[in-house]
């Protein structure tokens, strides 16, 4: 199952290319993101006075050791009149490593990339 570090782990990817340097590996996108999910609940649960168990349905946002997988990376543009439409979809059915497809996948398009479009992307 994908998890929002999975979507961060593919705008570094971009970021990275566009900055030209070599991008975080995975694991430590997916362990940002379990330090930023904490601190939220750890926030939410003192102001609140509880923790309302929100999870997204991911196994915490990072991939629960799954090493491999089918995977596709689907772009996703919003125009500045609000609309989003598909910028590009890529991706195969046989099993890759996450973090070498993903990677792969996220720099692969259907018309270049472009830095000044970037804040317009939707990973999903």
């Amino acid at each position: 199952m994908a998890s929002p570090a999975h979507a961060f782990y593919c705008f570094e990817v971009l970021s990275a290319n566009f900055e030209k340097r070599s991008p975080r590996p995975l694991a430590q996108i997916e362990g940002t993101y379990q330090k930023h999910k904490a601190s939220s609940a750890a926030s939410a649960a003192a102001t609140n006075g509880h923790m309302n168990g929100y999870t997204n349905g991911y196994t915490n946002g990072y991939s629960g050791g799954i090493q491999s997988a089918p995977l596709f990376v689907t772009w996703n543009r919003f125009s500045k009149s609000g609309p989003k439409y598909l910028r590009g979809c890529i991706g195969t059915f046989e099993a890759q490593p996450l973090d070498y497809g993903l990677k792969t996948y996220a720099l692969t398009s259907f018309v270049p990339l472009t830095p000044c479009s970037f804040s317009l992307w939707l990973v999903i």
